[in-house]
């Protein structure tokens, strides 16, 4: 369930480079991408927040707290982002760019 995802903490696999297309200096890109150089190769589009979450993902904190953490960042209210993004951590988990860490 998304509480129990939330709660989890996750890894950035090491093979995954981001990628961006946009004016320098801009506060969004125009387009995030993350990619895989080893294995299936994946890329996928994320959004600033996704963008951002993955590259903090390094197992030390809970998906909710790093959302609440980029909430705040961005000026957006912290349970609209927590509803909001669960499915997207589950897409980067089931493609490989993420991997939980387990104690």
């Amino acid at each position: 369930d998304d509480a129990s995802l939330l709660a989890a903490r996750f890894k950035l696999a090491d093979e995954v480079v981001q990628e961006q297309v946009g004016l320098p200096g801009a506060e969004d890109p125009e387009h995030v991408v993350l990619r895989q150089n080893r294995g299936m190769r994946r890329a996928t589009k994320v959004d600033t927040v996704g963008a951002g979450f993955a590259g903090v993902c390094d197992g030390s904190l809970s998906a909710g707290r790093i959302l609440d953490a980029i909430a705040q960042l961005v000026g957006e209210d912290a349970v609209l982002l927590r509803d909001r993004t669960p499915e997207s951590i589950r897409l980067l988990v089931e493609q490989g760019f993420l991997t939980p860490v387990n104690d």
